[in-house]
């Protein structure tokens, strides 16, 4: 069975990172989303108003 390769400290400490920036994406993308859902719904709720005048 051949053996793993030795990655370098230097190479996890990249891929530690890339994974770090890739979970903050998300979260400022689910926040986003969450924000732009909340707005929507603010929308929707004036133009209900509007159409009961």
């Amino acid at each position: 069975m051949p053996e793993a390769p030795i990655i370098s400290r230097g190479y996890l400490l990249i891929i530690k990172r890339i994974l770090e920036v890739k979970e903050r994406r998300e979260v400022l993308r689910n926040k986003l989303e969450r924000k732009t859902a909340a707005r929507l719904e603010k929308v929707k709720e004036e133009m209900a108003k509007i159409a009961r005048l």
